[in-house]
């Protein structure tokens, strides 16, 4: 008897100091490990900037286009309509789709200073779903993006670079996106 007598008073000794620590601002649900394990997976995965969540190949190659052509300043009008085309075309996209992927991609792009060390976190989550001619059509449109005024300024041949050593291609060919 004297038994029970302990493990019941231990119990509400515990009790009596969670309430208390509860009391004084301890909250109760970070000692509860499933619950700190959801919060950090969250965490990780919202925490980050969006441009470094994008998973569809699409979206990976219009963001890394529209950062070409912005590292240089100022994105003119004929660069606009140039871009528009290539999502219109390429990409497959009606006229309004492909101007609201540039809005989109202006907007991922505001806050990001360097881009060419942001473009492996871009890829990194995408890599996967990339098809080899998908990586071979990425690196060719930014080519073909940047040599649309005159030859790459040498912090576009080396994000384009960064992209080709991240997919590991040599040969550079059109491909087909879908």
């Amino acid at each position: 008897m004297h038994i029970v007598i302990g493990v019941i008073t231990a119990l509400a000794g515990l009790c009596w100091a969670l309430i208390a620590l509860q009391r004084s601002g301890l909250d109760l649900n970070e000692l509860n490990p499933f619950l700190w394990a959801r919060r950090r997976k969250w965490r990780m995965l919202y925490g980050t900037r969006p441009i470094f969540n994008l998973t569809k190949p699409l979206e990976v190659a219009a963001v890394l286009i529209v950062a070409v052509l912005r590292e240089e300043g100022e994105i003119s009008r004929e660069q606009k309509s140039e871009v528009l085309r290539i999502f219109g075309q390429e990409f497959h996209l009606d006229a309004g789709k492909a101007a609201e992927m540039y809005k989109s991609c202006l907007f991922l792009l505001k806050d990001e200073m360097n881009i060419e060390q942001s473009v492996q976190g871009i890829i990194a989550p995408a890599k996967s779903n990339f098809t080899s001619e998908q990586a071979e059509s990425l690196i060719a449109l930014l080519k073909r993006v940047t040599a649309m005024e005159g030859p790459a300024s040498q912090v576009q041949a080396r994000i384009i670079e960064k992209v080709e050593s991240e997919f590991g291609h040599e040969s550079v060919q059109a491909g087909v996106w879908s």
